[in-house]
């Protein structure tokens, strides 16, 4: 029975080394996996702050973009205004060179009429000595 016994004993210690053996192994694979998992978490963080900031950039653009471009209405409302400018303008040339037109009418009807006045006064000056100089 002693026999038996030491062999048991023996079995028994075998089985405690193979079993802290593996508790040892279990603990430092779960050690191992603890820290792969932290450093995920780290990375992640970073990752998610680095995509916040873009996130963060990108909605700043478009704000950007939305308040510094013109509406549809408004660029039509600006466009109708200019439009009717250039029709302002068109109307006022074309008046304006319909009155240039008549104010050369008018300056070649007033050189004509002082040329006469000048050719009258010449040829009266003309008669005038003729008939004192006889």
């Amino acid at each position: 029975m002693k026999k038996k016994l030491a062999r048991l004993r023996a079995e028994f210690e075998s089985f405690r080394q193979l079993m802290d053996e593996r508790d040892a192994s279990a603990k430092a694979s779960i050690n191992a996996a603890l820290a792969a998992i932290n450093s995920a978490g780290d990375k992640t963080e970073v990752a998610l702050r680095e995509y916040k900031v873009t996130a963060n950039e990108w909605r700043g653009t478009l704000n950007d973009v939305i308040t510094r471009t013109m509406t549809r209405a408004d660029w039509e409302r600006e466009h109708r205004v200019v439009e009717e400018k250039i029709q302002d303008l068109r109307e006022y040339r074309s008046g304006s060179l319909a009155a240039t037109e008549t104010l050369r009418a008018i300056h070649a009807g007033q050189r004509w009429l002082v040329g006469f006045s000048v050719a009258t006064l010449l040829s009266a000056a003309g008669l005038v000595i003729h008939l004192f100089v006889k």
